[in-house]
């Protein structure tokens, strides 16, 4: 870890992809820059592993896609299938990406360090925002406690209220759950992402290849679907894969063998976005999750990149940039709000 000087242009709370594309943007753009994460890098991060090719044009745009993709397994797009046919073929261009989060974030980590990014990792930070002038970050080193001044924050650490310090979720938005797991499997083409929509199709459960063995399996819900599963991970897993037989059948165990984990994401309008006069949130902290489809790495990408790029451009974070970034990942990516 280099030396921390005591004043630094931007701090960045949350090392995950949204947090690390603003500072790989920032740092080389000349400006001093913190990274910090309470987890140690490289860690484990449940995700779906799948990257679409918005998400891949960002990784160019950082230059980090050939170092990526290497470690990665490369797909064709995506198909959807419905009643025992496929219902929609999706080609990528470019080619899709699935690559565990693991391994993806800890190559933006060090492709941000590279590029003069300090980063502070598995240690937790306090963030202390006055209404008026600098952002302070401050952390324990045993001995003593440091404090670094900040001209503003962008806060990258998970759903929007745990981000920005706040008790209880924001009012609004939708909250949706993500269940994954990894299984060997066949039967299926390897270039491809599939997808198997449940009931009215406004859930699904996934089989992403990462191999010719192995797979990113899980379901996407909303929370009105889980709770009306019953709320039970094991309950809930049990059910959606029942729905979709001849998807169960492609996993080799069967999907009640899976050791799977269950998140959380909240989407949100702009406007219902924690932030402050020299900080706001970016990524899954500001409520850009696709509530349809869980897409997230795209957004959190593309609302690091840009909001990295409206600072360097000599804005500060606030309510107008929160607006303009969502905006923007809105008009590269897609709508990612559905009501």
């Amino acid at each position: 870890m280099r030396h921390i000087p005591a004043r630094m242009d931007v701090g960045i709370l949350g090392a995950g992809p949204a947090g690390a594309a603003a500072a790989i943007t920032l740092a080389r753009a000349g400006r001093s820059v913190l990274l910090v994460d309470r987890s140690p890098f490289p860690r484990p991060k449940v995700c779906g592993d799948a990257l679409t090719p918005p998400a891949v044009r960002a990784l160019q745009e950082l230059e980090v896609e050939c170092k990526v993709r290497v470690k990665a397994h490369s797909v064709l797009g995506s198909i959807r299938h419905r009643s025992g046919a496929k219902d929609g073929v999706m080609s990528y261009d470019p080619l899709g990406i699935v690559v565990p989060r693991e391994t993806l974030d800890a190559l933006l980590v060090d492709a941000a360090r590279q590029g003069g990014c300090t980063t502070l990792l598995g240690r937790p930070v306090e963030m202390r925002w006055p209404e008026h002038g600098p952002v302070f970050l401050r952390w324990d080193e045993g001995r003593n406690i440091r404090e670094v001044e900040l001209s503003c924050a962008l806060l990258a650490c998970g759903l929007p209220h745990l981000s920005a310090g706040l008790a209880d979720r924001p009012a609004g938005g939708v909250m949706c759950f993500g269940m994954r797991g990894y299984a060997s499997y066949f039967s299926l083409d390897a270039s491809w992402l599939h997808f198997y929509p449940v009931g009215n199709g406004s859930s699904y459960v996934w089989i992403f290849p990462m191999s010719a063995e192995l797979a990113n399996v899980g379901a996407w819900l909303t929370a009105d679907t889980w709770h009306r599963l019953g709320g039970r991970g094991e309950r809930v897993w049990a059910t959606m894969w029942a729905q979709v037989p001849e998807a169960g059948a492609a996993i080799a165990a069967g999907p009640e063998s899976i050791a799977f984990q269950t998140y959380p994401t909240v989407t949100l309008l702009p406007a219902q976005v924690p932030c402050g006069e020299r900080w706001m949130c970016i990524g899954g902290a500001a409520g850009l999750v696709h509530a349809a489809t869980g897409e997230g790495i795209s957004y959190a990408l593309w609302s690091g990149i840009e909001a990295a790029n409206w600072i360097v451009e000599g804005g500060l974070p606030g309510a107008d940039a929160t607006a303009a970034i969502q905006k923007k990942c809105a008009k590269e990516i897609g709508i990612y709000y559905a009501d």
